[in-house]
């Protein structure tokens, strides 16, 4: 027979949830980057598409899709306010044009840039609520989880 103490000290099935777990603390994260990020005008995912572009130079939709864990649809939609304040352009491929490659603009550097220090902040704002080790380990963890279900999906 189980008591009422014994039940208070049971871990509830949504206190298990991995799935809530990751959700809520994205709703935090989200906010903290909100807040960040707000002032330049681009979100954190738009930073994000930003600085792979960057990076990696012009990339096919397909590609970055692939390396942002996002569907095509998705990301056309994504793409579209960038596109609109002319921080990216989708021309087609010069070998096959039915391919269409991301390009980072000037503007779209600039913006990054002027982006940079607002998602530091965000990202010193997060290592400051969950430390600086855990917040390390959890991005490995995740990133180690992501790479894996990108491999097996």
């Amino acid at each position: 027979m189980t008591t009422k103490k014994n039940e208070s000290k049971r871990k509830l099935p949504t206190e298990l949830c991995y799935s809530l777990a990751t959700r809520q603390f994205s709703r935090l994260l989200g906010r903290v980057y909100h807040k960040h990020m707000h002032p330049c005008g681009i979100s954190a995912g738009d930073f994000a598409i930003l600085e792979f572009l960057s990076q990696c130079g012009e990339m096919t939709m397909v590609d970055l899709a692939r390396r942002l864990v996002m569907d095509r649809t998705t990301l056309v939609r994504t793409l579209k306010p960038l596109q609109d304040e002319g921080y990216v352009v989708a021309q087609p491929d010069p070998v096959e044009p039915r391919r269409l490659n991301i390009v980072l603009t000037a503007g779209g550097e600039t913006k990054r840039r002027e982006a940079t220090p607002l998602w530091e902040a965000a990202q010193e704002e997060v290592e400051r609520m969950i430390g600086k080790t855990q917040a390390s380990a959890l991005r490995v963890s995740i990133g180690s989880a992501v790479h894996e279900g990108k491999e097996t999906a």
